[in-house]
């Protein structure tokens, strides 16, 4: 009889419990203990009970920045790591009880949601809370913002600790007697309205329309942005409000025209027959517009059709449909700049102020002779512009030309059209910033929106971005719209769902890899309105909702400093290639962007050096303007890449030889880092992994006969090389292990394939 077979090792005989696929949820930020509520579940179905297994699960489903608050947990040799996990987790990001409180306090909207799910909703984020804790946040809320602040440092006190310090506040305030314009929970600035002045058309276009409620009560910020709301001082508010723009002379604008060269004969068309309420709107809109100086009425040879867009308010927005124009323009090569670029020079930066430019291109004159070019057909005439209309091509470099020459002496502007931001270190520095812009802007003539201003903020919203001095993320609101997008069921509708998505694409990881399905499932050639139906798949649903869960888990991208160490992590995997671009200041480390590609046919039939010379290659290109010109080092986790720039190359194939000279322009320090170690680059070369790893373990009898039959020059190398050693394993069949003996070397049927048991 064959003597017993010694127990299984803890790892495999845990393994081998496994009853259910192990499908684990994204970290979700606004509820960690739920989160881990549902990994609980997850694990005890799957029967992972020790906490290292669970910790080594857990940490790949972090998002980097998240990842990044336990990366000590990683190191250490904790006994419940797990656990220790969840408690770092669960303090850094559960709300409040404030913050809990204010929360259910807010209006909700029922939505999609019944009645009882919406209390279910709110009986859960009111957990512990005591009544207690409920009549506090009434109360705090109640209070004026300053005499808010002023408890602020104590909030965790109860109610009759906080009131005496209240009273000394309040008492201090009202014996001040200061009567400023002081802002309530909700009001952000107060403006008086301005008198009336002449030569101004873009001024007194905003003063003779009929009086909002805003403008008679004042200025209220309504931008609703998903920022961190907090009071403007009352200084920014008065420098707003004492905001007058100077009266236009000729010498303001008289170096920057708008010019339209053109290619060919006039270019005409029909007037478009509009229904009875738009046509009333339009006349209104064209006699204000005249009144204004801006249009005429027109014996041009040049006719284009008038364009109306629908206004959320039910109103319309008129402007001029110059395609057949403006393919006859001769094009405008000034740059416009990037808008990657807007957070290039914050780093230190703590208050922020954006302003916003009231009908920006109505301030720019047309050149005299170019006016009849622009002449908009109507029921009810013909009209040519006299200032710069929106739709016209050229019309965006003309401005950022413009507002280029009045700002160019800033450094701590960034203008993107109509769209500017200030940025300072500290509130007395902005203070200066601040009235420097809104002078020039008052010297030119400019007039702003008062409405759509934020001044002296620690995080504001520019650009589709919330922008603080940490760094800059997605709008939760634009977020929100992409989470809810339904399943696109035309061509179009993917390749607009994509299009959304990618905007915010260096913010998300494995970004290239996720989209493939979707990607793949549009058909090629395809027209600009394709309107051909889509066939969805289960791995295409997967991938879309996958591609929601990583917006919604996105990273904050750091500002880069200038005197940052660079770096750029890289891997390849068999269908990818990924990078990270990291920056280290005062020892910590931050990402300043992803990149990550798909390989193509030919590109995956490449060795596993030309891919990871691939991967470095087409890194370095992605991250050109961060690099050029700094010192930076490559890390890889493929070894003989280290030596690859210092080699002869009369045996490298041409296109090697390319890529090496090319990566030689920038640096020649590439380093060497393990794989286990490369988990940010290795997570963005590597397809997900709920939808390529095995829900069931190949037995070590299994991987021994692979290893046997495995021919590969690869395996026989390492094994030839003393590499590798042939051992009996616990599991009482032969496999390949090193001889550090943390891995055994898979043979060529599962290389390919996420093997997870050596984590339990």
């Amino acid at each position: 009889m064959d003597p017993p077979l010694p127990p299984p090792a803890p790892d495999f005989a845990e393994a081998t419990k496994v009853s259910i696929p192990l499908t684990l949820p994204p970290f979700y930020r606004e509820d960690p203990r739920l989160w881990f509520i549902q990994l609980d579940a997850a694990f005890t179905g799957a029967h992972v009970n020790t906490q290292r297994a669970r910790f080594t699960r857990t940490i790949p489903l972090l998002p980097y920045d998240v990842a990044v608050q336990a990366a000590d947990l990683t190191q250490a040799q904790l006994v419940t790591p797990y656990d220790d996990l969840k408690q770092r987790l669960i303090e850094i990001f559960e709300p409040s009880r404030h913050a809990r409180i204010t929360a259910l306090t807010e209006h909700r909207p029922l939505g999609d949601l019944k009645p009882s799910q919406l209390l279910r909703q709110m009986r859960h984020h009111l957990g512990d809370l005591t009544p207690n804790d409920i009549l506090k946040a009434f109360w705090i809320k109640a209070l004026p913002i300053a005499v808010q602040m002023s408890i602020a440092p104590w909030m965790d006190k109860t109610p009759e600790f906080l009131a005496p310090i209240a009273d000394a506040t309040h008492e201090i305030r009202s014996a001040a007697a200061v009567h400023q314009i002081e802002p309530d929970c909700n009001t952000e600035a107060v403006a008086t309205k301005q008198p009336p002045r002449r030569n101004s058309p873009a001024r007194n276009y905003q003063q003779n329309r009929p009086p909002s409620p805003i403008q008679q009560k004042g200025y209220v910020n309504t931008v609703n942005s998903g920022v961190t709301t907090e009071p403007t001082p009352p200084t920014f508010i008065n420098m707003l409000a004492k905001y007058r723009p100077e009266p236009r002379s000729s010498s303001h604008l008289s170096t920057v025209k708008h010019f339209i060269e053109t290619k060919g004969p006039p270019v005409t068309a029909k007037s478009r027959r509009l229904h009875p309420e738009q046509l009333r709107q339009t006349k209104e809109h064209f006699k204000q517009l005249i009144n204004d100086g801006i249009i005429q009425p027109s014996k041009s040879p040049w006719a284009s059709p008038l364009h109306a867009v629908p206004k959320p308010n039910g109103t319309w927005r008129f402007c001029g449909d110059y395609r057949r124009l403006n393919e006859r323009t001769v094009g405008d090569q000034y740059a416009v700049p990037h808008l990657r670029d807007f957070s290039s020079h914050l780093h230190g930066c703590t208050v922020f102020s954006t302003l916003d430019i009231s009908r920006a291109f109505h301030h720019i004159d047309v050149n005299p002779q170019d006016v009849p070019k622009t002449a908009i057909i109507t029921p009810f005439g013909l009209y040519e512009y006299r200032k710069m209309n929106f739709g016209l091509k050229n019309a965006a470099q003309s401005w950022q030309r413009y507002m280029d020459q009045i700002l160019r002496d800033f450094d701590f502007v960034f203008c993107f059209l109509d769209d500017v931001l200030i940025a300072s270190r500290n509130i007395k520095e902005h203070e200066r910033h601040v009235k420097a812009v809104l002078d020039v802007f008052a010297a030119e003539g400019l007039t702003v929106n008062k409405e759509k201003c934020v001044l002296a903020k620690n995080e504001v919203t520019c650009l589709g971005h919330i922008v603080n001095e940490n760094g800059i993320r997605p709008v939760p609101k634009k977020v929100d719209n992409l989470t809810t997008f339904p399943l696109p069921t035309t061509v179009t509708d993917l390749r607009r769902f994509l299009g959304m998505l990618n905007f915010y694409r260096r913010h998300i990881p494995n970004a290239a890899m996720h989209q493939q399905p979707l990607v793949n499932a549009i058909p090629q050639p395809s027209k600009k309105k394709d309107r051909r139906t889509i066939e969805w798949t289960e791995q295409m649903k997967s991938a879309f909702n996958k591609c929601k869960n990583d917006l919604q888990n996105a990273t904050t991208l750091a500002h880069p400093s200038p005197k940052g160490r660079l770096s750029i992590t890289t891997d390849a995997s068999d269908v990818g290639i990924g990078a990270v671009l990291q920056q280290v200041v005062d020892n910590k480390t931050s990402p300043l962007g992803f990149f990550s590609k798909t390989l193509t046919t030919a590109q995956q039939k490449y060795s596993t050096f030309d891919k990871e010379l691939l991967a470095i290659y087409e890194s370095v290109k992605h991250f050109r303007d961060f690099v050029e010109g700094r010192t930076f080092h490559i890390i890889t986790d493929h070894k003989p890449l280290t030596t690859s720039l210092h080699q002869d190359r009369k045996t490298a194939s041409p296109r090697r030889i390319r890529q090496m000279e090319f990566i030689s322009q920038f640096t020649t320090d590439i380093r060497y880092t393990p794989g286990t170690s490369n988990v940010v680059a290795d997570t963005l070369s590597r397809p997900s992994l709920e939808l390529h790893e095995l829900t069931t373990f190949p037995s070590g009898k299994e991987i021994s006969v692979g290893q046997q039959s495995d021919e590969s020059s690869e395996f026989r190398n390492l094994i030839s090389t003393g590499r590798l050693e042939e051992t009996q394993s616990s599991r009482n069949t032969s496999d390949s292990r090193s001889h550090s003996g943390e891995a055994f070397l898979a043979s060529h049927e599962y290389r390919n394939t996420r093997i997870r048991p050596s984590m339990s």
